[in-house]
């Protein structure tokens, strides 16, 4: 059961989980909300073994023994469906994929939700939990034993892997390429989780740069940025999932300047797995799931993060490093994570058999 539709343009962890499932041979009914992307009255295949369907109870009454994905951040669905999955013989997957904050959910989260929350984290013969990072693991650590683990997010290798320059741009992304400068770039949303004043200093202190952003304002929170931005400063609108490789492909180094926040302590950021796996340099503020890996050069703070962009510069190219980016985005592909989920699966289904 998704938040997003389908053919939501910026695929997020919804999509990727569903498309690596069916990918490793688990037919998939992808519950769809249906908000404008998608325009499903019953049901419609999409691509081998997906199936969409904009109705939860419909999924659920016409597949026998469902292993049901739900989402912390979804409000829509109740304990009605908890019962009719247990009723049938299934088992909840419960994606605990960011912390519980109103501004990250569909709606408000009421305190009957949040007793669902724990009601979710506490079953263990019925549920497994699969975290996003290690803080909201530590959550449910406490409230079971079993039937838990760290799942963060991953990266879909191919079209990331075979990336290559030269291939058509947009108009926007074109020009700054023509420039012929060393492009500093961040592809994913703008939000207050963004640090914009971070954006602004590294512009104007390394004016030899284009400092490129791709992708959707949610909330008006770029404004921030201010109409006197530098010339060497881009914000582009997003793209579609499948154009977004060919253009990140330009960049020389690839960013994650997050504010360090309750939102984004428990934040694994997805962007950083397909920075991998174009093989650029990886430059990050100091988020805790950016530190579990290698190729990512830690910014402490503004200063220090931008003497890591000039040090990530130098890697461009550098066989060793290469090497890694490789590793560490293979180790985290979507049909990896897909397994791991349902081997946990697998094993609450073994415990809970006579």
């Amino acid at each position: 059961m998704s938040t997003l539709d389908w053919r939501y343009p910026y695929r997020q962890r919804p999509q990727h989980l569903a498309k690596a499932l069916a990918a490793i041979g688990h037919p998939v009914v992808y519950v769809t909300p249906c908000a404008g992307h998608d325009l499903v009255l019953s049901a419609e295949p999409v691509g081998k073994d997906i199936i969409l369907c904009p109705s939860l109870d419909v999924a659920l009454q016409a597949v026998e023994r469902p292993t049901l994905v739900l989402l912390s951040t979804d409000t829509r669905w109740d304990a009605a469906h908890l019962d009719l999955v247990a009723s049938r013989g299934g088992v909840v997957v419960y994606d605990y994929l960011d912390a519980l904050d109103d501004s990250l959910s569909v709606s408000p989260i009421t305190d009957e939700r949040r007793r669902l929350h724990r009601r979710l984290l506490r079953d263990e013969a019925g549920t497994v939990v699969i975290s996003v990072a290690d803080v909201l693991e530590a959550e449910v650590a406490r409230e079971r034993r079993t039937g838990h683990a760290v799942v963060t997010n991953g990266v879909d290798l191919e079209p990331f892997l075979n990336a290559r320059r030269g291939e058509p741009l947009r108009a926007d992304m074109a020009a700054i390429v023509a420039r012929g400068r060393p492009i500093i770039g961040y592809y994913g949303s703008l939000a207050t989780w963004f640090d914009y004043p971070l954006l602004l200093r590294l512009a104007r202190e390394r004016p030899q740069y284009e400092i490129v952003t791709i992708g959707p304002d949610l909330d008006g929170s770029s404004r921030a940025i201010g109409d006197t931005r530098p010339e060497n400063l881009h914000v582009l609108p997003g793209m579609d999932y499948e154009d977004l490789p060919r253009h990140a492909r330009w960049f020389d180094v690839s960013l994650v300047p997050f504010v360090i926040n309750d939102i984004t302590l428990a934040t694994s950021p997805l962007k950083i797995f397909e920075y991998m796996a174009l093989r650029t340099p990886i430059v990050s503020t100091p988020m805790p799931e950016c530190r579990k890996y290698a190729s990512v050069l830690i910014g402490e703070n503004h200063e220090d993060f931008i003497r890591k962009v000039d040090l990530a510069l130098t890697l461009r190219g550098d066989e060793r490093y290469e090497k890694l980016l490789l590793e560490e985005a293979a180790a985290n592909a979507w049909t990896t994570k897909a397994e791991y989920v349902m081997g946990l699966v697998r094993s609450l289904v073994a415990a809970s058999t006579p």
